[in-house]
């Protein structure tokens, strides 16, 4: 199965079809001809400030983001070295 993110489908087949590699246009042909491609909407999620006593809230639980573009992980991963950063110069201030 080919996942693309598209925001209209109409039109798409021959601008999207010179983007993707040779063998696998006939599997994505078949999918639009057959009435198998699909499409998920990708609107946008603004982040929402969390002001709660205590709360950390890294990735998705912050700022959502959509599942196919996999930048919730990232956002994540990101999270997790500004708050390493941040504790850090806590753990600094706590020692001196």
């Amino acid at each position: 199965m080919i996942k693309l993110l598209v925001p209209v489908m109409t039109k798409m087949t021959l601008i999207i079809q010179s983007y993707i590699t040779a063998h696998l246009q006939p599997a994505f042909l078949s999918a639009v001809e057959n009435g198998r491609l699909r499409s998920m909407p990708n609107s946008f999620l603004p982040p929402a400030p969390v002001e709660m006593p205590g709360v950390l809230v890294l990735g998705d639980a912050l700022n959502m983001r959509h599942p196919l573009t996999g930048g919730g992980m990232s956002v994540a991963l990101n999270d997790v070295v500004i708050w390493r950063d941040l504790l850090r110069s806590v753990i600094a201030i706590i020692k001196d």
